[in-house]
């Protein structure tokens, strides 16, 4: 009943902000309606680098899962090291955020072993001329901000121009992008976003 690997319990800690809230609202649903139980979801404050406090009260429950949400790259990469201080035993998967040097370095040995879900890093030949202009794979947002570019540009087609009338565009606008097909609900979110796992191991991530 997970993403990865048949966990049965699972605790999330998130950053107290929109995107961790609406994360762990969504998280917390999806993992019950698999047949799952959230034994634990514990806020908190996003940028804080101490989460010792959170991170206790998850390992007396002894999850099979600890999920962590932030976009704050401190806060991921002290949540992995203190995880680790506390012996903690349970899977640990991470957002987004996690899937970058600037964690991954700041946590040394302490990322091993994470899994991390995340946006796609786009199609094979998006991830080649992205390696081949910057010397390096994309990072965790590169294909959607290459598929958002394009998107306003599909809609200035159109002959929109201010901010409004590329917003009221863009509910037209429709075309595979490198991230996956590209179209917009009633609320302006993609239809269907595309995401991938990742798992950290030797210094490097690779795809699942």
């Amino acid at each position: 009943v997970s993403i990865y690997a048949g966990h049965t319990t699972m605790a999330i800690l998130y950053g107290n902000e929109d995107y961790g809230v609406g994360f762990e609202s969504v998280l917390n649903e999806s993992f019950a309606g698999l047949g799952g139980e959230v034994v634990a979801s514990e806020a908190f404050e996003n940028g804080s680098i101490d989460i010792r406090t959170q991170l206790t009260k998850v390992k007396a429950l002894n999850p099979d899962a600890l999920y962590l949400i932030t976009n704050s790259p401190a806060s991921a990469a002290a949540a992995l090291r203190q995880a680790k201080e506390l012996g903690l035993t349970a899977q640990v998967y991470g957002s987004e955020a996690f899937k970058s040097d600037e964690v991954t370095d700041a946590a040394q040995e302490a990322a091993e072993g994470l899994l991390v879900t995340s946006v796609s890093e786009g199609d094979a030949v998006f991830v080649a001329a992205h390696m081949e202009k910057f010397g390096v794979e994309p990072g965790p947002f590169a294909a959607q901000a290459y598929d958002a570019f394009r998107a306003i540009f599909e809609a200035s087609k159109t002959g929109a121009s201010t901010g409004q009338e590329i917003k009221d565009a863009l509910a037209n606008v429709n075309f595979d992008g490198v991230s996956g097909p590209i179209s917009f609900d009633g609320n302006g979110d993609i239809s269907e976003a595309t995401y991938d796992v990742y798992l950290f191991v030797d210094g490097a991530f690779t795809k699942q």
